[in-house]
């Protein structure tokens, strides 16, 4: 029975509209599930952060208090430009842009069910492909705080509808996201509360430049308690009280950037084999359903737009071409922060039990991990100004698509290769096939 689409990809962020966009362009015919304003949430976080720079040089430039804006209040004034900012993007890859440019765009939610074929049933209608990739971005996995269900909290999808500004904040999560958004209200004159349960921030990050954005984030004002797991979270009539044990916090506003999950009613019918909250994949990003691909929130990993960018192309192209593995140690990020912190390949944990003989440089500000053989192998750097020099530097073979690289101000994008003949025709007799 011939199917409707080469691949199916659930998810509407802007990796995911990229990726689509990529594929469509080979020649294939793709359906992309899309679930509302929570697709943006990512990109609300860059925006945020890029507040944050621009907040940091009022006074030279006086953006947040003179202008278009008038009187009005310095946080008005910043969401303001958010919201202008984020519908600039939204309009850049809308729905309707998609969709002229050969992407199905499906509104969601969607739900795998496997009779009497393996789809993905929408409100709308029924999707059938010859693979599907989970890529949604999904909800927190909330921390096991006794009460923290029965209090109000707002969380990374609803980002862009916070418009009233917090007189005190609270912020769940060790993620990147978490201090990018700490550092941008702070500056802002929102005092902001981090509880983190580990020893420092971003344990997932070389140490040494870890716990110097600690200490930057320390100095601009921000209350970072390490070791500090919450015991309890009440609301209480002036406020959500958190009580991390050697210390505590009354805020009014409750944000939680913990790593997201994909709910089980996602699979629907389907049964995939598990790992706590997360699907369990191979080395391909395939599931234990050969014809689904996991990527990202999904599958636990570093909740960055990098890694899930990357991880969707290598996911689409393994089911329309010949699979291959993802290649961790060439990927480059950037944490939002100010300044930012800028990745590339392993750490040096991460690199030592393959390369025990390890060449590690500590520049000032900066790490850079070599193998023996003067081969690259990870370079972590919080220099400013570092961000446009690094990219510019690599080749396009390495640079995956990241919302917040592109939203922090650096453009360069992969371009995708022109549809072959070939392609063309190989694409059209996977579509045509029997399921």
């Amino acid at each position: 029975m011939a199917v409707e689409y080469n691949v199916v990809i659930l998810g509407g962020h802007l990796e995911a509209r990229w990726v689509a966009l990529w594929a469509a362009q080979q020649g294939a015919r793709v359906a992309l599930v899309t679930d509302g304003t929570q697709d943006w949430g990512m990109v609300a976080v860059a925006l945020w952060a890029q507040v944050a720079v621009m907040a940091h040089q009022a006074q030279q430039s006086a953006w947040l208090f003179t202008g278009e804006w008038g009187t009005q209040p310095v946080w008005e004034r910043a969401y303001r430009w958010v919201e202008q900012q984020l519908w600039v993007y939204q309009t850049q890859y809308s729905d309707s842009w998609l969709l002229q440019s050969g992407v199905d765009v499906v509104a969601g939610p969607g739900v795998f069910a496997t009779e009497p074929n393996l789809a993905v049933e929408t409100p709308e209608r029924r999707l059938r492909g010859c693979g599907y990739v989970v890529a949604s971005t999904g909800v927190p996995v909330l921390p096991e705080v006794p009460q923290l269900r029965q209090v109000p909290f707002f969380t990374l999808a609803q980002l862009p509808t916070l418009s009233q500004p917090p007189r005190r904040t609270a912020i769940l999560g060790n993620t990147p996201a978490a201090i990018g958004l700490a550092q941008a209200w702070n500056r802002l004159g929102v005092p902001v509360f981090l509880p983190v349960a580990e020893h420092r921030l971003l344990p997932g990050e070389e140490g040494l430049l870890a716990r110097r954005l600690e200490r930057i984030l320390r100095a601009e004002g921000v209350q970072i308690e390490t070791e500090t797991p919450l015991k309890s979270v009440t609301a209480r009539a002036t406020g959500i009280y958190l009580d991390g044990g050697h210390c505590a916090s009354e805020v009014d506003t409750l944000l939680v950037a913990t790593p997201n999950h994909v709910p089980p009613e996602t699979l629907g019918t389907v049964e995939l084999r598990r790992q706590g909250h997360y699907l369990r994949v191979n080395r391909y990003l395939q599931t234990s359903h050969p014809r689904i691909y996991a990527v990202g929130d999904a599958v636990g990993h570093y909740p960055v737009p990098a890694v899930l960018g990357y991880e969707l192309h290598i996911a689409v192209q393994n089911i329309l071409y010949r699979r291959r593995k993802p290649l961790y140690r060439y990927l480059s990020w950037v944490i939002p922060s100010d300044p930012v912190l800028l990745r590339q390949g392993w750490t040096e944990a991460q690199a030592r039990p393959h390369n025990p003989r390890l060449q590690v440089e500590t520049p000032p500000l900066s790490k850079r991990i070599r193998n023996r053989r003067g081969q690259t192998l990870g370079w972590h750097t919080l220099a400013p100004h570092a961000l446009h020099r690094h990219y510019s530097q690599l080749p396009p073979a390495q640079i995956s698509w990241d919302s917040w690289r592109w939203v922090l101000g650096e453009t360069t994008l992969p371009t995708p290769p022109q549809p072959s003949f070939w392609r063309e025709l190989r694409l059209t007799w996977q579509r045509d096939g029997t399921d």
